[in-house]
C-alpha cells in the first residue's frame, strides 16, 4: 500500500491585503485566490502534484471553485506587533513549510510608531524563520496606497526604507526572499475601487498572485 503523503501546509499572514479585502467582502481570497490556482495546476510550480494546504485560524472566505482554500491568517486593521501577538497560535494550525508576509500597511495608515516598524517587522520575521520544518518564509515590502499625496504613503516609503538595514540579517538568511516588487506592484490608481485608498480590485490582488509565484518557481521551497 502507497504511503500518504502529508499536505503541504502554507501559511498566509498579514492583514486585510492577506485576507483579501475587496469592496467590504471577504469572499475573493485576494491574492491567494491567483496564487493557489497556479500552485496547484501551473506546470512551471514546484508544488505540482503535491497536495496543498493553507493553514490559519480564519476562515471566512468561500471556497466557490474549489483550487484555493479558505484558511489563512489575515485579519484587517492589524498593524506588525498585533500580528506579533498571535502569530504562535496561527503557526498551531497546521506544520508550515511555507509562510508569506505581508505587514506594515496598517503601522503606515496608522502613523503607529513608524520609525521602528521596521524593527518590529524584523522581530515578526525572525519569529516566521525559526519555526521548526520551515523552508522558505517570502516576505514582502508592503504595497502601495492609491494616493501619492498622504501620510500614509509617506509613512510607506519610510518603512521600507528602513527594511534592508533593520532586517538585513532576516534578508541574508537562505530561507528568506525579500519580494520587493510589491512597492509598485498596484500603481494605477485604476487598480483599487472609488473610495478605497488601499485595497486593490480583484485583477490587482491577482497580480500580487502572480508576483508571489513567481517567487515560489525562481526560489523554491524544497518540495
Amino acid at each position: 500500500m502507497a504511503r500518504a503523503v502529508a499536505p503541504y501546509d502554507i501559511l498566509c499572514v498579514g492583514d486585510s491585503l492577506t485576507a483579501g479585502l475587496v469592496q467590504g467582502t471577504l469572499n475573493t481570497g485576494g491574492y491567494r485566490r491567483r496564487l493557489f490556482q497556479r500552485l496547484i495546476s501551473d506546470p512551471t510550480s514546484p508544488l505540482l502534484g503535491r497536495p496543498i494546504r493553507s493553514i490559519g485560524l480564519r476562515t471566512n472566505n468561500n471556497n466557490g471553485d474549489g483550487v484555493w482554500f479558505p484558511n489563512h491568517a489575515g485579519v484587517g486593521g492589524e498593524r506588525i506587533d498585533q500580528i506579533q501577538s498571535r502569530i504562535a497560535a496561527e503557526i498551531a494550525t497546521g506544520s508550515p513549510k511555507v509562510v508569506i508576509l505581508h505587514a506594515g500597511m496598517n503601522d503606515a495608515v496608522q502613523s503607529y510608531l513608524v520609525g521602528t516598524a521596521a524593527d518590529r517587522l524584523a522581530t515578526l520575521w525572525q519569529t516566521l524563520l525559526d519555526i521548526p520544518g520551515v523552508q522558505k518564509v517570502y516576505v514582502a515590502n508592503i504595497q502601495n496606497c492609491k494616493s501619492t499625496a498622504t501620510t500614509t504613503f509617506n509613512n510607506l516609503a519610510t518603512i521600507r526604507a528602513a527594511i534592508p538595514t533593520a532586517c538585513a540579517a532576516q534578508i541574508a538568511n537562505p530561507k528568506s526572499v525579500y519580494m520587493t516588487g510589491f512597492s509598485t506592484l498596484v500603481p494605477d490608481p485604476g487598480g483599487f475601487f472609488p473610495g478605497d485608498d488601499i485595497h486593490p480590485d480583484q485583477t490587482n490582488y491577482n497580480g500580487t498572485g502572480d508576483l508571489i509565484f513567481g517567487h515560489f518557481v525562481s526560489s523554491p521551497p524544497t518540495s
